[in-house]
């Protein structure tokens, strides 16, 4: 016997056992024509598996969520030079390559957890162990055409004025708001989802009112499609540094 996401990487159905272990959890993966939902199944070496083509084609869930963000939105991505905030394995960063993007700077506080394939690609700069409240923005290439932001483990009323830093004039952006780094650790259930859609809101708004006070202007939103690793429903907002008035 063996394990699932091995053997979907052994048989060529899948390029990495990331992407396996995403379509397992998306339920976009059958055996011997049965859906399975457990990256540690054991199967046999000569099961018959079969991914659904809808399953997400970025190399982690966070791509698919800017996805609909794009989808949503009028906001070109063709030819812009793009910074992608919290990248992480680069879902956005995939994402952005994808619809077309002139360039990408991946930044992230963490280190060696981008993607080798999006990492080795060369339109994008990968950037570790910087917090975005530390960057130097024009040493980075700054201000960018489009940002786009997911961010953990800090507030958006912390991190908007940051972001604004990154984003030119007339310049788009996208953040991922996550309820469950606004509302603090009192309106979290044990799991680490905000069951209080009261508190959820508020948060969201909260979110909202700190990008605005940083000088970008709330063009649209939408609840993501695609819900965070706990459960938590999470909201994609567009923005816009609009100088024109100025």
């Amino acid at each position: 016997m063996k394990r699932v996401d091995r053997l979907l990487v052994e048989r060529g159905v899948v390029a990495s056992r990331s992407r396996g272990q995403q379509a397992i959890r998306d339920r976009c993966v059958k055996v011997d024509g049965v859906t399975i939902d457990r990256v540690s199944t054991l199967v046999s070496p000569t099961a018959e598996l079969s991914v659904d083509p809808k399953a997400n084609p970025y190399v982690s869930r966070a791509g698919g969520k800017l996805r609909a963000a794009l989808d949503a939105f009028p906001v070109s991505v063709e030819g812009r030079r793009c910074v992608d905030l919290g990248a992480s394995t680069g879902g956005f960063t995939d994402c952005l390559l994808q619809a077309g993007a002139a360039s990408v700077v991946s930044v992230d506080v963490g280190t060696a957890q981008m993607h080798a394939t999006i990492g080795a690609n060369p339109a994008v700069t990968v950037v570790e162990g910087m917090h975005i409240a530390e960057a130097n923005v024009p040493r980075l290439g700054g201000p960018f055409d489009l940002v786009v932001a997911d961010l953990s483990f800090i507030s958006m009323t912390r991190a908007a004025a940051h972001i604004a830093r990154f984003v030119a004039a007339n310049g788009d952006v996208i953040v991922l708001v996550k309820p469950q780094f606004e509302v603090g650790r009192g309106g979290l259930d044990k799991r680490g989802v905000v069951r209080d859609e009261k508190r959820r809101l508020v948060a969201v708004e909260l979110a909202r009112d700190a990008l605005g006070k940083a000088g970008l202007c709330h063009k649209g939103e939408i609840p993501s499609p695609v819900r965070g690793a706990s459960g938590n429903q999470e909201v994609l907002v567009w923005l816009n540094k609009d100088v024109s008035g100025v």
